[in-house]
């Protein structure tokens, strides 16, 4: 199983690659390869893109959280209710 900093990093490169077409994010120590010419909207997309995917993590985050501990709660608001 991949950890969070490889599936980042999977995201970013695939973001790269589809909004600013940049084949990889791994140093290739050759000017040429390792610096790009990015159009204004290519870097706007790019930004945006990355900006949803960490907003749409971090949702998924909260709604995992809150279905473990959801339902702790639920059990101690309960027996506080019994009381």
């Amino acid at each position: 199983m991949k950890n969070k900093n490889q599936t980042r990093d999977l995201k970013i490169a695939a973001i790269a690659a589809a909004t600013c077409h940049i084949p990889t994010l791994e140093t290739q120590n050759s000017d040429s390869l390792d610096f790009h010419d990015v159009a204004v909207w290519g870097l706007r997309d790019g930004l945006a893109a990355a900006y949803e995917a960490g907003r749409v993590d971090a949702k998924r985050e909260v709604s995992a959280a809150m279905l473990k501990y959801g339902q702790r709660l639920d059990k101690q608001s309960a027996k506080e209710v019994e009381k």
